[in-house]
């Protein structure tokens, strides 16, 4: 019984920690964290975010089109060892390139798996990734 009960508190702390994240992401300024610029059309570079963000196995829980760009949030599952964590990502809306794209991520547990530069850092390759190889122009 008494582990019965461990495990229910467990399961609430959790719950708590999955929350937190995502609030706390979303009240960034849109600008937050980690930036890099695409030397592509807005389309494409909103594009290419949703294949990175795809690529590193994590998942969109909300889009929406802003009058100043893409807003995706997403989280990274809790699982095995990993703890989760949430992070938005912005594309800036312009009529050319270069177009800035913006994440926050903030992991659930402080300890767990890496920083903001290291996931924003691996979606920004996955996104270059993808706009490269989806430009025929480009070797």
């Amino acid at each position: 019984m008494r582990n019965g009960k461990r495990l229910m508190q467990a399961a609430a702390l959790l719950l708590m920690l999955a929350g937190c994240g995502m609030r706390d992401v979303e009240a960034e300024a849109p600008d937050a964290g980690e930036t890099r610029t695409f030397d592509a059309p807005y389309a494409a570079v909103a594009r290419a975010a949703f294949i990175g963000l795809a690529r590193m196995r994590l998942d969109v829980t909300h889009q929406t089109e802003e009058p100043g760009g893409l807003v995706i949030l997403f989280v990274r599952p809790v699982g095995g060892v990993q703890w989760g964590a949430a992070g938005r990502l912005v594309v800036d809306k312009r009529d050319g390139p270069p177009i800035a794209v913006h994440i926050t991520y903030q992991r659930r547990l402080p300890l767990s798996g890496g920083g903001q530069e290291r996931w924003a850092g691996a979606i920004f390759v996955k996104m270059a990734q993808e706009l490269r190889d989806g430009d025929p122009a480009k070797p």
